[in-house]
């Protein structure tokens, strides 16, 4: 470019640069977006991912926090935050996360993940995604999502995830829903009345969430994680993967676990199968990062240590090992 094109290109790139601001009517949208955390939790470092979902109109958020970025935890805290808020907007911006948007071209429509696309049909909102590389069109979430890092969770020591998400139920309330926001200047429980009015009820709207089948790695603890939680099983079958069933997965998987489970899904229920058999069974917990145990796999677990103890501390004489070999021991 020559000195002629230069007031162009300051111009093309003032226009980059430049974002214009502008307000979403009630109950129009929710932005969402999830930001990386580390905590200190029970004494350890551990590394967290904050899920931040908010409303255009009033700035309300919701907030919880998951161990992983799985489709399904987008999903549940989207559900979730329908549930705390008491209904559902009428469209849903998102980035370009994978989970959620399987390729944007650039200058083209969002292709969105053929199992989002389905949830948000099940609620009856539009999703929608922002351009490449233009997350600030979802500044109203962005900005919130580094309130959150900084506000509620900066340089805070939890003694347990469960506290962890109490401390995060009490600050949305005491907190973030009665500050004076600096956009706005009112606070977001204030300007929410309004938009309560224009969201859709949930009334009886069923989940999304439904039966599903699942495979899981057994870990060295004998549990298996579902949903962030922790389930036991028993023991000897550490190392193994096996095929479950519980009563909180997606529409789109309903078909495939009733033939990997053969139809021993049952309401609140989690079962784990082996070979078509069911070696364990637990009442799914509603809450989320706690260990559900079976007194009997720890016993069993606990019994079978004591075996091998006894068993290593056999002690032989080493003429019997030559006798053994028929001769003399190396």
């Amino acid at each position: 470019m020559g000195q002629a094109d230069k007031p162009f290109r300051q111009r093309w790139e003032w226009a980059e640069k430049t974002t214009l601001r502008f307000e979403t009517l009630p109950g129009k949208q929710l932005q969402v977006d999830f930001g990386e955390k580390w905590l200190l939790i029970g004494g350890e470092r551990q590394k967290r991912y904050v899920f931040v979902a908010t409303l255009g109109f009033s700035r309300r958020c919701y907030v919880e926090v998951f161990g992983s970025l799985r489709q399904r935890d987008w999903i549940m805290g989207l559900e979730r935050t329908f549930q705390h808020f008491g209904g559902v907007p009428e469209e849903i911006l998102t980035d370009n996360a994978k989970p959620l948007a399987n390729r944007h071209p650039t200058g083209g429509k969002a292709v969105f993940h053929p199992e989002f696309e389905a949830f948000c049909l099940h609620w009856g909102v539009v999703p929608r995604a922002c351009q490449p590389f233009r997350a600030r069109t979802k500044g109203k979430v962005e900005n919130g999502v580094g309130y959150v890092k900084k506000n509620a969770l900066g340089g805070l020591v939890f003694a347990s995830d469960a506290a962890l998400d109490e401390h995060l139920t009490w600050w949305m309330l005491n907190i973030a829903d009665v500050r004076i926001h600096g956009t706005t200047h009112e606070r977001p429980i204030d300007r929410f009345e309004a938009e309560k009015a224009a969201l859709r009820p949930i009334l009886n709207h069923p989940s999304y969430l439904r039966a599903r089948s699942f495979t899981r790695k057994v870990s060295t603890d004998f549990q298996i994680d579902v949903d962030t939680n922790r389930y036991s099983v028993p023991p000897a079958f550490v190392g193994q993967t096996l095929d479950g069933g519980s009563m909180s997965a997606s529409l789109g998987e309903q078909e495939h676990a009733q033939r990997a489970i053969h139809g021993v899904i049952e309401a609140d229920t989690l079962q784990v199968l082996h070979q078509d058999r069911i070696i364990a069974e637990h009442a799914v917990h509603p809450g989320h990062h706690q260990v559900i145990e079976d007194p009997g796999h720890v016993l069993s677990f606990v019994e079978g240590k004591q075996r091998l103890k006894k068993v290593c501390e056999i002690v032989r004489p080493i003429s019997k090992h030559e006798e053994a070999a028929g001769g003399e021991a190396w």
